[in-house]
């Protein structure tokens, strides 16, 4: 349930990068610095998803014996 929390926060974190970096003026100083760091954020939050994900999709993969 944390998990879940955690991961919803990131990918709201994450929607509002998107939206800065796509509304960002690229002609300012200040605008090329937010359109950086929205970059930045994102590759951050995508890191931390992966971190995140779930490892069910590998269970099933090697021996169930620990004595092979």
């Amino acid at each position: 349930m944390r998990k879940r929390i955690i991961r919803g926060a990131i990918r709201l974190l994450a929607g509002f990068a998107a939206v800065v970096f796509l509304l960002a003026p690229m002609t300012t100083g200040t605008g090329l610095i937010l359109f950086v760091s929205s970059i930045l954020l994102l590759l951050a939050c995508l890191g931390l998803l992966k971190l995140l994900k779930d490892d069910r999709g590998n269970a099933g993969y090697g021996s169930t014996n620990p004595q092979e």
